[in-house]
C-alpha cells in the first residue's frame, strides 16, 4: 500500500484540502503543529520550514508540559523535537536534534547531522552543550550556556552563547 502526501502551504492547516488551481508538491508533511504561530525570532520561515519536513513515524516529540528524567537516546532511529524539558545527554545519532521555543534541554546534544536550538540548552561549566558533525543552528530566541562544537554554523540576531564555539576537527583522509 503506497500513501501520498502533500505539503501544506503557510497558513493552512493539515485539513486544507488543495483546489485544482493550488500546486500540488511531493514533499512530505508530517507535523499538523501549527509553526507559522512560534515566535522562534528571525528565522521564523526557516525554522517552520525544517519543522514541517518531519516524518511524525520517526520522530520524537516532547510536548509543551512534559519532562524527560535521565536522557533520550534515540540511537539515529528518530529525529528529535523538544517543546518540553529533556535532562541529561541526548543522542540521536545522525538525525536532527531541534529545540524548540519555550523547549529545554539540560545535558549535552549530541547529533552527527543538525541541532537546531530556537530555546535554552545548558550543561554545567565543564560539558559541551552541543556536539555535533553537522550543522548547528541558533535561533534568534535561542540560548545556549556551554560550549558548542560544530561543522557548519549560522547564528541569527538574537542568539546567545555562554561558552565557546569549537569548530569540529576535519576528518582525515
Amino acid at each position: 500500500m503506497q500513501t501520498s502526501l502533500q505539503s501544506v502551504p503557510p497558513g493552512q492547516d493539515a485539513s486544507h484540502e488543495p483546489s485544482a488551481a493550488e500546486p500540488r508538491s511531493g514533499a512530505v508533511t508530517a507535523l499538523p503543529l501549527p509553526v507559522r504561530e512560534l515566535p522562534m525570532g528571525g528565522s521564523d520561515l526557516e525554522l517552520a520550514t525544517v519543522v514541517r519536513q518531519l516524518d511524525v513515524m520517526s520522530t520524537a516529540f516532547i510536548p509543551t508540559g512534559v519532562s524527560i528524567r535521565e536522557g533520550l537516546d534515540t540511537s539515529g532511529k528518530a529525529a528529535v523535537v523538544i517543546f518540553g524539558h529533556v535532562s541529561g545527554p541526548i543522542e540521536a545519532g545522525d538525525k536532527p536534534v531541534y529545540v524548540m521555543p519555550g523547549g529545554s534541554a539540560t545535558g549535552p546534544i549530541h547529533s552527527s547531522t543538525e541541532v537546531l536550538v530556537a530555546g535554552d540548552v545548558g550543561t554545567d561549566a565543564s560539558a559541551a552543550a552541543v556536539l555535533t558533525e553537522g550543522r548547528f543552528v541558533l535561533a534568534g530566541s535561542g540560548r545556549v550556556q556551554g560550549d558548542v562544537q560544530y561543522r557548519s554554523l549560522r547564528v541569527h540576531e538574537g542568539g546567545t552563547i555562554a561558552g565557546r564555539l569549537l569548530p569540529a576537527p576535519l576528518a582525515s583522509a
